[in-house]
């Protein structure tokens, strides 16, 4: 966080107004953005939101919608889609077991509705520009609307690999969660590769985005005990107790606290892990069994 952006929320913090008692000056509320695909969201997301929404000072201001994710598709063509990957592909496996059995049954995974939540706050609909295979920008129009909104940071959650003016644009930038150690495990899927290499532990950091791929600036981390003998349950945990983490940097914000924006980015040299190949998940499925026969 530079010095500038600092001054700048202290200033804001300090506009002037008397305060219950006609002495103390009334603090500026911190305000947030979502980046998402509308608003439903996974039930360790709405948590998340709702920890933030219930704190005093802070303010849910702004819902960005990625267009493409919300506009709907065929049935037949997502089904066409489905059974193209689990039959034809090289990940098969993984996506039947995630489809199947890790959705229905990972408590953080379940649909909630945020509608009431979002009800009367301001929504920009974005349509951003693909740069190579997996960058998106925003265009100067749409950059225009995110600064208008006013925010002191925006929680990503969709709209892929996002890159460009847009990370700077809001006071403390715009965070997003990693549910591994990125110092070790890039890429994903989360909290897969630490049971299947034996870890004993399963990372996760909160972080505000850089223009590299979870390369940014950590405000939150800690490493939790795994569960090696379930993948939902070690993802459950994982994602839940790293929910409450924007709450917990809003508070240290609210208390002049921001040394974690002056730390540098991270520089991880992991290699980038995909979707698991069914070869890999034949492997997971045997490592499972052999740690559970050790209970």
């Amino acid at each position: 966080m530079t010095d500038a952006q600092a001054g700048e929320f202290r200033s804001h913090s300090n506009d002037g107004r008397s305060g219950p008692d006609g002495h103390e000056p009334a603090r500026r509320q911190l305000r947030f953005g979502v980046m998402g695909d509308g608003t439903c969201y996974p039930a360790w997301i709405a948590d998340c939101i709702r920890s933030l929404c219930a704190l005093d000072g802070v303010q849910l201001s702004a819902l960005i919608v990625d267009a493409r994710q919300a506009r709907p598709v065929a049935p037949w063509r997502s089904r066409l889609r489905t059974l193209r990957e689990v039959f034809l592909g090289r990940n098969g496996l993984w996506r039947l077991f995630y489809r199947f059995f890790v959705a229905p049954r990972t408590w953080a995974m379940q649909t909630v509705d945020l509608n009431a939540e979002f009800a009367d706050v301001p929504r920009l609909e974005v349509e951003t520009i693909r740069k190579g295979k997996v960058s998106n920008y925003f265009s100067a129009a749409d950059r225009k609307a995110v600064r208008e909104m006013d925010l002191d940071f925006v929680l990503l959650f969709g709209f892929g690999i996002v890159r460009g003016k847009v990370l700077d644009i809001p006071r403390f930038g715009i965070w997003s969660f990693h549910h591994d150690d990125p110092e070790n495990y890039r890429g994903g899927p989360p909290c897969f590769w630490p049971i299947y290499r034996g870890e004993k532990t399963n990372g996760a950091m909160l972080q505000r985005i850089t223009n590299r791929i979870d390369g940014g600036v950590v405000l939150r981390s800690a490493n939790f005990p795994i569960c090696d003998t379930s993948y939902v349950k070690n993802r459950d945990q994982t994602f839940v107790r790293s929910a409450q983490w924007p709450a917990e940097v809003c508070e240290q914000i609210m208390e002049g606290n921001t040394a974690a924006f002056d730390s540098p980015p991270l520089n991880s040299e992991a290699p980038m892990n995909t979707i698991p190949t069914n070869t890999q998940m034949l492997t997971f499925a045997i490592r499972l069994l052999k740690n559970t026969t050790k209970q």
